[in-house]
């Protein structure tokens, strides 16, 4: 039952629970809030054991960005009835193609010869929606969260990425209520990815926010949080 489940919020690449900054101030008077912490694993099941190993909560609605998203399938692989509701943001099912695998090596390079604030400036302008590439505020926001996580912890982070064999096979087999939540505009996972991801699971919800790119609950915090309560909402609705 989703009515005032708890919910477990799991950062993304580089992230804290900062990133849901906005949705725990909109959320938390109606439902309890938990933001995961992200040790540097370097295996994504090791990270979801601990995940649940901490969480204060015996069953949630989980919601994860990215690598967050990677990491609620692996925590609904591994304790499936803990699971309310899932709600992965822009992420995918499958597994790293040659491009990202490449792409992650690069960024690593790039951090092993000292170059962490220009990664991160690079990748924070490629992750947002080209619409808010000239914010500088809001891009300047985004980095100084992002360079707070330590080097070591994101190339650990981006090992436990590569290693995932991805979750195609699974989807079929989720039965909690999901809503999938997309960036229109995502140049990091397209958004037919994210909707294929949608497609897999049965009686989901896909939601495409608009002007968003791979950074949703920075670009559009506020309809991210309208997005999550209109489905928790319509959840009690149907148990009712």
């Amino acid at each position: 039952m989703i009515q005032n489940a708890p919910l477990v919020f799991v950062p993304g690449l580089g992230c804290d629970g900062d990133m849901y900054a906005q949705q725990i101030r909109d959320l938390s008077d109606r439902y309890p809030c938990w933001c995961a912490p992200l040790p540097p694993h370097t295996d994504l099941a090791v990270l979801a054991q601990e995940i649940l190993h901490r969480c204060p909560f015996e069953r949630f609605v989980l919601l994860g960005a990215s690598m967050g998203g990677y990491l609620c399938f692996e925590i609904y692989r591994l304790a499936p009835q803990r699971v309310l509701g899932l709600v992965p943001v822009v992420t995918m099912a499958e597994p790293d193609d040659q491009e990202l695998s490449e792409r992650r090596k690069t960024l690593n390079e790039m951090v092993d010869n000292g170059r962490w604030h220009s990664m991160w400036r690079i990748s924070v302008r490629r992750c947002l929606a080209p619409a808010n590439r000239g914010n500088r505020g809001l891009a300047d926001a985004v980095f100084r969260h992002v360079i707070r996580t330590a080097p070591e912890a994101f190339k650990a982070h981006q090992v436990a990425l590569s290693k995932r064999t991805g979750y195609v096979d699974m989807l079929s087999t989720i039965k909690c209520p999901t809503l999938v939540l997309a960036g229109s505009d995502d140049q990091v996972i397209p958004v037919d990815r994210q909707r294929a991801l949608a497609t897999g699971i049965p009686a989901s919800q896909f939601v495409s926010l608009g002007r968003c790119g791979h950074l949703p609950t920075f670009e559009a915090p506020t309809a991210v949080s309208r997005t999550l309560l209109e489905w928790l909402e319509s959840q009690i609705a149907l148990a009712a």
